[in-house]
């Protein structure tokens, strides 16, 4: 098996990059990089130190500033995965940890593990967070209308997530159209196992 690609700042700079080129709303709403005080709350969350991938997700964006009543495609990266602020993603998994011990509490981990971070999507992609902090990053789905196991792995880090959003750009899988203000998909050039993974 290949060796799992890291996250890197030169990746996340050709992905905005590709963004820019292509007029994505989401450019021009993407904030400041997390503070050092955004990712300690973050660790308090967690209990534990984050792993560098994660340290170099926020370190590039602290998410999108936009507001609820705005639409989604104003904070999606792609068609698909909305950017969520370390504050927000917090919340979220606060909210959905919650749920979990209501829902099943003799077994909450079944649903949502303690050390699952909220990273997008309203909380219905995440990461795992129990790894060594220069250990990549699994990438797990935990949509419950899109899995039967919450936490499936999607991606085997985010430097794997990101590499296939930039190649959905590079080949025309993913194209913004700024007249009709959507994100066009095109599911024939996306291969079976991202389809799948539901990041693509």
């Amino acid at each position: 098996m290949s060796e799992i690609e890291r996250l890197s700042s030169q990746q996340l700079a050709h992905l905005e990059d590709l963004l820019r080129e292509r007029e994505a709303p989401v450019v021009p709403r993407l904030q400041p990089p997390a503070t050092p005080e955004a990712l300690v709350a973050v660790e308090r969350h967690l209990g534990r130190p984050l792993p560098l991938e994660v340290k170099e997700w926020w370190g590039w964006h602290d998410g999108t500033d936009i507001k609820p009543h705005e639409r989604a495609i104003r904070g999606l990266i792609g068609p698909l995965f909305i950017f969520l602020r370390t504050e927000r993603a917090i919340k979220i998994s606060r909210e959905c940890r919650d749920d979990a011990e209501d829902i099943a509490p003799e077994n909450p981990d079944s649903m949502w593990r303690r050390d699952w971070l909220a990273i997008g999507s309203h909380g219905k992609v995440a990461c795992d967070c129990a790894v060594g902090v220069d250990a990549p990053v699994p990438i797990l789905d935990v949509d419950y209308h899109h899995t039967d196991v919450p936490g499936s792995i999607a991606a085997r880090s985010f430097g794997e997530m990101v590499r296939w959003w930039i190649e959905a750009l590079e080949v025309g899988a993913w194209i913004y159209e700024p007249e009709h203000d959507w994100w066009e998909r095109r599911e024939e050039l996306v291969p079976p196992e991202r389809e799948a993974a539901g990041l693509v």
